[in-house]
């Protein structure tokens, strides 16, 4: 089934919490990796003891160099069974990942003592929670070129070199 891309946000509302606490940017990454494990797991209808691989890194970056605070995860699209047997997973319902993500994020930080229950309650109440998960980027088996090309994404610069002028120059004794 090959490899999806994930791209996971969290709602503008909450990006101040990470901006903050930048050591809970571990914890959402971590979130988002189990998000994807667990919904693996039940969609192959193998939740004990089933092991899919999940590769998740935080981008704190937007598109336009604002803090933006989200995760992109390579997934396997399967995993292993308890007994060794690879069991496919075609499809992993995005829906059901937000909900699930949204929970943890939510609960992280309650547990972290960053939001009362008023909040909380606000959060949960939206009918367009904020948060969001993409799947639908694929490399499909054999193919490393896309396979390359998901994990070369993941490892871009915030900013191009190539992109950047000087608004100055040092003089030759300046320079080092």
């Amino acid at each position: 089934m090959g490899h999806a891309q994930c791209v996971i946000t969290i709602p503008k509302m909450l990006r101040v919490y990470f901006l903050h606490h930048r050591e809970l940017l571990g914890e959402l990454s971590r979130a988002a990796a189990e998000t994807a494990k667990e919904l693996l797991a039940a969609a192959a209808g193998e939740e004990e003891g089933f092991r899919s691989g999940v590769v998740s890194v935080v981008q704190t970056f937007g598109g336009r160099a604002n803090f933006h605070p989200h995760v992109h995860a390579l997934v396997t699209r399967g995993g292993w069974t308890g007994s060794g047997e690879w069991v496919p997973v075609p499809y992993v319902d995005e829906g059901a990942a937000e909900e699930l993500f949204r929970h943890k994020v939510v609960g992280l930080l309650r547990r972290r003592g960053l939001l009362g229950q008023d909040r909380i309650d606000l959060l949960l109440s939206w009918q367009r929670s904020g948060f969001s998960v993409h799947n639908r980027v694929y490399a499909h088996p054999g193919d490393d070129r896309g396979f390359e090309a998901l994990v070369w994404y993941r490892m871009r610069s915030p900013v191009s070199l190539t992109r950047l002028r000087s608004l100055f120059r040092l003089r030759p004794s300046e320079r080092r």
